[in-house]
């Protein structure tokens, strides 16, 4: 947001600015114009900035975060080094000072992300258990000889991966061992049927 408020400010007062970012992955993406997935709204809201004429008046560099004093090699590190640890403290001292409320939030959608994350690896899990199902090489004693016409085997003597799943007996556990709905997976199921003459899924 801090990069966000500088190129409006630029923008505003049409101010040729330079701006000295100490966190790399914002400096490198405003640099090379690249989107992140993480906080991909203020991204596009910096994107929109810099279509407004903001591209041609803010230019960045980045900066290590905490330099040590003495370590500044001239007058200008030095200063840049006791303001960014002052902003540090002004930041930290105002998410110290937010509302409850925020933090509620915040802790919901941690236990939101966090939810479905457990969620879909069940179902990777789930996904992958039946592919290992499907795909077993039978034993001997369940290899029975087949003797069928060409017109049955033109007719196709194999079950897609859609019928072996649909036909899988432990369908009454779905939900309990995934948390998905049932419906979840029916609609997976109509997918699969749908590309199943695919070379890849």
């Amino acid at each position: 947001s801090a990069l966000i408020f500088a190129l409006r400010w630029a923008l505003h007062f049409q101010v040729k600015t330079h701006l000295w970012i100490d966190a790399k992955w914002v400096h490198d993406g405003f640099q090379q114009r690249k989107r992140h997935t993480p906080n991909g709204d203020l991204w596009l809201e910096v994107d929109n900035l810099l279509a407004n004429g903001a591209a041609h008046l803010v230019d960045s560099s980045w900066i290590p975060s905490h330099l040590d004093l003495a370590r500044c090699e001239s007058p200008f590190e030095e200063w840049i080094a006791r303001n960014n640890a002052a902003v540090d403290v002004m930041a930290v001292r105002c998410n110290h000072e937010r509302p409850q409320s925020l933090w509620t939030l915040v802790n919901q959608q941690r236990d939101w992300d966090q939810c479905w994350r457990d969620r879909l690896q069940k179902l990777r899990h789930y996904y992958f258990h039946i592919y290992e199902i499907t795909h077993q090489p039978p034993s001997a004693s369940e290899v029975i000889p087949v003797v069928s016409s060409d017109e049955e085997e033109n007719e196709g003597s194999l079950y897609s991966f859609a019928d072996v799943l649909s036909g899988a007996s432990d369908f009454c556990t779905f939900q309990a061992t995934t948390g998905f709905p049932f419906s979840f997976l029916q609609n997976l199921m109509s997918w699969i049927h749908d590309h199943d003459d695919c070379e890849e899924v």
